[in-house]
């Protein structure tokens, strides 16, 4: 098994700005990968886990584990909200008008799972980026999520 990131913003003129998605990418997915090959899960050597990371403006950091397996593909699907603050929050963040404002689903609330994150605590973008999506992951692998009827969890 092998994880991938992917990474959408509804912030604009935001990706790639003061941070590398790429290099985050790789470096979290290398990480990952090695996390998730001690846990020696046979039964889904071929599958991918997939973490799409969406920059936007909701706080705290919002993790859907509760996503399908795509049995064809053999990808499992986990989606990573990460709140991008404004510039009167924290010097790294992004100007208000920068924010693209989404209707809200209200069905979402009951698969979400929230975790908080304190903004001062990081001096730069990608030191924040690089930490909530560490957060994140290893909080999925902890608490655990199916694949394709497999538990996974750390």
């Amino acid at each position: 098994m092998i994880c991938k990131i992917s990474h959408t913003s509804y912030v604009i003129d935001f990706l790639d700005v003061d941070f590398n998605s790429s290099k985050i990418s790789n470096l979290l997915e290398l990480e990952f990968d090695s996390v998730l090959e001690s846990m020696n899960i046979r039964d889904l050597s071929e599958w991918t886990i997939r973490f799409q990371i969406i920059y936007g403006r909701q706080t705290p950091i919002r993790v859907y584990k509760k996503m399908p397996s795509y049995k064809y593909e053999k990808e499992k699907l986990i989606i990573i909200h990460i709140p991008i603050p404004t510039k009167d929050i924290i010097s790294w963040g992004v100007d208000p008008n920068q924010h693209i404002v989404m209707p809200e689903n209200s069905g979402d609330d009951k698969s979400l799972i929230p975790i908080e994150i304190a903004f001062k605590d990081f001096g730069n973008r990608e030191d924040y980026i690089i930490s909530c999506l560490r957060k994140a992951i290893f909080f999925c692998l902890k608490g655990g999520f199916t694949v394709n009827g497999v538990k996974i969890k750390m």
